[in-house]
């Protein structure tokens, strides 16, 4: 329970934050085929789902989520978050000494949501982490990955 707590201050915290044009510290990621299972046309909706700022699971919104988690290899094959993906990809975006606390994070995690977790809800959790988005940053600029041909985010 204290997770999700945890989780609705930062969802509320992250709403206000892309009120106020702070956004997400993700910058604008763009994979085509997780795209195709957006129904929306508004560049501000699309801005927010590119910068992970997810904040309703839908079956839409699950569906990006787990086309997203599985393109950044951490989705296992029970649709379950591989710790173990996730911490490589810190320690090779040169994030080092976190591997318990990312796993302890994710256990957490899972405890809170219980059965019912869903990449929304991964998604969450590992966003709200703090270097996070660094990782991911320095994973898209190092591959060259995940670059939008139109980006939408100002």
């Amino acid at each position: 329970m204290k997770y999700q707590a945890t989780v609705l201050v930062a969802m509320i915290t992250m709403n206000l934050r892309m009120l106020n044009g702070e956004g997400s510290q993700i910058d604008e990621i763009s994979v085509n085929n997780c795209e195709k299972h957006l129904k929306t046309t508004k560049p501000e909706q699309l801005c927010k789902m590119r910068k992970l700022v997810i904040d309703e699971a839908t079956e839409e919104t699950k569906d990006f989520g787990n086309c997203i988690l599985k393109e950044f290899g951490y989705f296992n094959a029970e649709a379950k978050i591989a710790k173990s993906a996730l911490i490589k990809d810190y320690r090779e975006q040169g994030v080092t000494g976190k591997d318990a606390q990312l796993s302890s994070m994710i256990d957490e995690c899972e405890r809170e949501f219980g059965a019912a977790i869903n990449s929304v809800n991964y998604l969450l959790c590992i966003t709200m982490e703090k270097d996070f988005a660094s990782v991911i940053n320095a994973r898209k600029n190092k591959q060259r990955k995940w670059q939008p041909e139109n980006p939408v985010c100002k």
